[in-house]
């Protein structure tokens, strides 16, 4: 059997009314049949069907099933309703539906309630998968659904009128979020687990730079790659469960304990020289290497040891009591010689011996 196009049909059969509208304007015809074309009129409103070659109806134009408004219909050959165009019967606003072969929808397109245009579509078990339109508040979106009817992803306009997208699990809890921040009034893309707490940041801060956070499975912070308040680059590894963290700095690299008090530092001093220090939280005792030295300190602060190379050039290693006077010396002397020395507790010198034979 030859197929007939739609359009086509649909132009025919406005070209028809017309004709018989011109006609009916100076005479009242009646029902009419005409081979595989009937204009009828049941009492509720006229209507035109189009019938195929074995006298099944393909198509029908008129009034809606018990309704006002008027439709345009077509069927396939077993019957069913494949498309729809007309007056929709619960808002009175136009729409359009297109059927499968068993005459369920698959595709709608029309007005809500609201006054906003639509179009969804279904698979074969009538559960809605997509979703274009406006919400109650206007803004336009477009979301996805599975087959539990739960949506899975979201395009469109946020709640403060900005573009977003988001992705959900099959449960319909947010996965993923790209966006608009609403703090930091920057772009963002978020990563949520199956509790809905936030893993990870890729996006802007609040003082408008750049910055990369993870967090734990509570959604506390575990590692942040950003810009420092001296607008130098930054990364901070942290524990999430008290203050212990790694901080790495424009030219240095510092540590702190759980009390968050630093314990460590590499990085370059204040002279731009390279330099390490181990210290110990709880007081002022530390290791202190610099370009050329080794300084220990006890728990006041005091100087106990030194290894290095002195202002003069010469190497040794001076021990001092913890008042931070020096007790002991090892290393050159004036001449160039090796030489030690014991001093007593005030610095005095009490014994020396030089290395000249």
């Amino acid at each position: 059997m030859r197929d007939i196009d739609s359009k086509s049909m649909i132009i025919g059969v406005l070209g028809t009314l017309l004709i018989f509208a011109c006609m009916g304007a100076t005479e009242n015809m009646g029902d009419i049949t005409v081979n595989s074309i009937k204009v009828l009129n049941d009492g509720t409103g006229g209507f035109i069907e189009i019938m195929n070659g074995d006298g099944k109806r393909i198509a029908f134009v008129g009034v809606n099933d018990g309704q006002d408004g008027g439709t345009v219909k077509t069927y396939n050959g077993s019957g069913f309703e494949t498309s729809f165009i007309g007056t929709m019967d619960d808002n009175q606003y136009g729409g359009m539906m297109i059927n499968n072969s068993e005459g369920l929808a698959n595709i709608s397109i029309g007005v809500d309630t609201s006054g906003n245009g639509f179009m969804e579509t279904y698979d074969n078990q009538l559960n809605m998968n997509i979703f274009i339109g406006a919400g109650g508040d206007g803004h336009g979106y477009l979301s996805t659904y599975n087959s539990e009817d739960i949506r899975t992803a979201y395009l469109g306009t946020s709640i403060s009128g900005n573009g977003m997208i988001s992705t959900l699990a099959k449960d319909g809890d947010l996965t993923t979020y790209l966006g608009m921040g609403e703090e930091s009034g920057g772009g963002q893309l978020s990563t949520y687990n199956s509790d809905g707490k936030e893993t990870s940041y890729l996006g802007t801060a609040k003082n408008g730079t750049g910055i990369i956070q993870t967090s734990n499975g509570d959604g506390k912070a575990t590692a942040y790659l950003g810009t420092s308040e001296n607008d130098a680059g930054m990364i901070s590894v942290m524990n999430p469960d008290d203050d212990s963290r790694v901080f790495i700095g424009k030219d240095y690299i510092r540590t702190y304990n759980k009390d968050g008090k630093a314990t460590a530092y590499l990085g370059t001093s204040e002279n731009n020289i390279g330099m390490i220090s181990v210290m110990n939280p709880d007081d002022d005792s530390r290791v202190f290497i610099g370009k050329d030295y080794i300084r220990t300190y006890n728990g006041d602060g005091k100087e106990t040891v030194f290894l290095g190379t002195g202002e003069s050039g010469i190497g040794f290693l001076q021990t001092n009591n913890k008042l931070g006077e020096r007790v002991g010396y090892f290393g050159s002397g004036k001449k160039q010689n090796g030489m030690a020395a014991l001093y007593d507790r005030y610095g005095d010198l009490g014994w020396v011996e030089d290395g000249m034979q």
